[in-house]
């Protein structure tokens, strides 16, 4: 057999173990180069909303956009299997950011809180509880045990109007809109409400409002429910009509509800603007259904007269879709 056969008959070399891991290597940098530009164009695609308004939506999953980022970046310093590690750790991200509001729940005013002086300490409550939502028992059972003043209730068509009856006994002051077909809330109130006032349909959002009495300095406490995407144009308009309806109410204002928006989104930028009021809400309220909402859509807004003496309180879904938010406010006294 002659130099030529024998060279090729000879048996190629086996592949070395340290050819394998390059390949896998570019396998793992393509996942998280992937990973990391779908991240920042989505934060990037979260900011067009002040160009177009129609994608002020994708302002919503500012916080996912970044939970992105932050796994795929943590991935590419693992050793092997970048993309994998990158994902598991992005569901867990995401996972304990719905679970965050948990660490709120129940979170009460601290024993020995004084007001300052001049003031009293109003605990006050919002609570979006779905219209389809039936669990009625439940609903009314959640709203007595956060034990707030004063409530604000959405989505309350007339079919559930039986949940003020079970509030009675603890809210005997309370103001339904159902005379208005197009207005679906209520205020419930441990103390008496006067200037009542709602509004279904306008070029505002649909709102219910009450001032309590002298003794808690006359402020009013408004609930509003604006549109959402894909009602984009609707959504802006309600925006404004919530800054000039506060701009009629003389005194100090509460105003809270359900503005189908998160803090990253040009809604909330035009009412905290527009009113100078300081927001209070920043953890997520819904979807709510299993357990780990990731939106931060329901808030509450104080004048600024107005202190939060406790941190924002997520409650329990009770069959709704939102969590209600609650918490201790110290409003000037007379």
């Amino acid at each position: 057999m002659n130099a030529k056969s024998q060279a090729a008959n000879k048996p190629k070399a086996p592949e070395t173990k340290e050819d394998k891991p390059v390949k896998t290597r570019r396998r793992g940098w393509w996942g998280i180069s992937l990973g990391l530009v779908l991240g920042f164009a989505g934060l990037a695609a979260s900011r067009l909303g002040y160009i177009w308004p129609a994608f002020d939506v994708i302002a919503s999953f500012t916080v996912q956009f970044m939970l992105v980022i932050a796994a795929f970046a943590l991935g590419g310093l693992m050793p092997r299997f970048k993309t994998l590690a990158s994902l598991v750790l992005l569901v867990l991200l995401i996972a304990g950011y719905g679970a965050w509001p948990l660490l709120r729940h129940d979170n009460q005013l601290a024993a020995g809180t004084t007001p300052p002086a001049g003031t009293k300490l109003l605990r006050i409550a919002s609570f979006n509880t779905k219209a389809r939502n039936k669990d009625i028992a439940a609903l009314a059972m959640e709203i007595v045990r956060l034990d707030a003043d004063i409530v604000t209730i959405l989505e309350l068509p007339p079919d559930k109007a039986s949940l003020l009856d079970l509030l009675k006994a603890n809210y005997a002051h309370q103001l339904n809109c159902n005379t208005d077909p197009h207005c679906k809330a209520a205020i419930v109130s441990k103390h008496p409400l006067s200037a009542t006032a709602f509004v279904g349909r306008w070029e505002g959002p649909s709102y219910v409002s009450a001032k309590l009495g002298p003794e808690w300095g006359g402020v009013t406490v408004v609930g509003i429910h604006t549109q959402r995407f894909p009602n984009t144009e609707a959504h802006f308009r309600h925006a404004r009509g919530a800054v000039k309806l506060v701009e009629t109410i003389p005194g100090n204002v509460i105003l809270m509800g359900d503005f189908n928006a998160t803090p990253f989104s040009r809604i909330i930028k035009i009412i905290e603007e527009g009113t100078g009021f300081a927001r209070q809400t920043s953890l997520p309220s819904w979807p709510a259904q299993f357990g780990l909402p990731q939106l931060a859509i329901d808030h509450i807004f104080l004048s600024p007269a107005l202190k939060p003496m406790s941190p924002v309180q997520m409650g329990e879904a009770a069959g709704s879709d939102h969590l209600p938010v609650s918490m201790v406010v110290a409003v000037p006294a007379h």
